[in-house]
């Protein structure tokens, strides 16, 4: 699956909030907050070749920020 096939398929999933890994937290560019990255569970993780490059696209929960979503590293 191209980057964003699997975008659609995980926010149909719930997965929704776009989150960038920035050091030891997940930030979310839509409400400018930062949320501690050992807050949440890996749920699923995908491979995806992007530019020669295979990239990662893990999708996240947090039940103490009421938070799924996704990131891509």
């Amino acid at each position: 699956m191209t980057k964003e096939e699997l975008i659609k398929k995980v926010s149909s999933e719930g997965y929704a909030v776009d989150l960038t890994l920035q050091d030891d937290c997940l930030y979310c560019s839509a409400t400018e907050e930062s949320y501690f990255l050992q807050n949440f569970d890996v749920v699923m993780e995908y491979d995806f070749d992007e530019n020669g490059q295979t990239k990662k696209l893990r999708t996240v929960v947090s039940t103490e920020y009421d938070l799924s979503g996704f990131y891509i590293i």
